[in-house]
């Protein structure tokens, strides 16, 4: 049995840059069929009469296939691969890229460095509430929850925005998190 060997966190970025133009729709194939993707019989029959190809539909149809098949098969929890909304390269991004924070709750699970990194870069503000079922030696956190010792992935099951005036400020991000 052959065991696919699946990215890390640190393979985040561009994988297929954009100046590939029109022909990156044929490399994402390629690239998923090095990770072990089988590729239709239309594919295969495609390119055995490229020269007699007046479409090239079908190969637009079968990227989008590789690529969730790569999400489903490759893609480490928290990450995902596409076509980055800011650049047009296509990569392994992380389940963060494009969201914002009201976006979080439920569309987990996240690699807890980035999803952090993505709090404090948003949100510096924000409180980190931990659930007790996952996390029981916490309760609310503000500052230097890297101290703690978390595990590689959570979920958001809630963020609240809240009039905040206790701390001076006008509203303030409330951020539920637990296990994944």
């Amino acid at each position: 049995m052959t065991q696919i060997i699946k990215p890390v966190p640190s393979d985040v970025g561009c994988w297929l840059d954009n100046g590939r133009g029109w022909r990156i729709a044929g490399d994402i194939v390629e690239e998923a069929i090095a990770w072990g993707y089988r590729p239709s019989p239309e594919y295969n029959k495609a390119l055995d009469e490229l020269d007699e190809v007046d479409s090239w539909e079908w190969i637009h149809e079968e990227a989008d296939d590789a690529e969730e098949w790569m999400n489903g098969n490759v893609a480490p929890k928290g990450f995902y691969f596409g076509i980055n909304p800011d650049w047009g390269d296509w990569g392994m991004y992380s389940a963060t890229m494009g969201k914002t924070m009201n976006d979080l709750a439920g569309s987990g699970p996240f690699y807890t460095k980035d999803l952090l990194e993505f709090i404090l870069e948003e949100e510096p503000d924000a409180m980190l509430v931990f659930n007790r079922k996952s996390f029981p030696a916490m309760d609310v956190y503000r500052y230097g929850f890297f101290d703690y010792d978390l595990p590689e992935y959570v979920e958001v099951t809630e963020v609240h925005r809240v009039p905040n005036e206790k701390w001076g400020l006008s509203e303030n991000y409330i951020v539920t998190l637990e296990r994944a």
